[in-house]
């Protein structure tokens, strides 16, 4: 799965379980932005709830497929 540098430190974060206000202070962005940018994120892993794109990514980051 390609994603953009932006979505794979947002992907991170949201990993971490840090906000969307959090992700934007830390990495420069608003806040909205960064709800774009997950909501972009949800369409790749096909997903509409947070939880569910943490599992997935897990799954997938402990596959060694992102």
């Amino acid at each position: 799965m390609k994603l953009t540098a932006l979505q794979k430190v947002i992907l991170d974060k949201v990993i971490k379980g840090e906000t969307n206000i959090e992700i934007g202070v830390d990495i420069g962005y608003s806040a909205d932005t960064v709800k774009r940018q997950i909501r972009k994120l949800f369409k790749k892993f096909r997903v509409d709830k947070r939880i569910d794109l943490v599992r997935e990514a897990t799954v997938l980051k402990v596959k060694g497929l992102l």
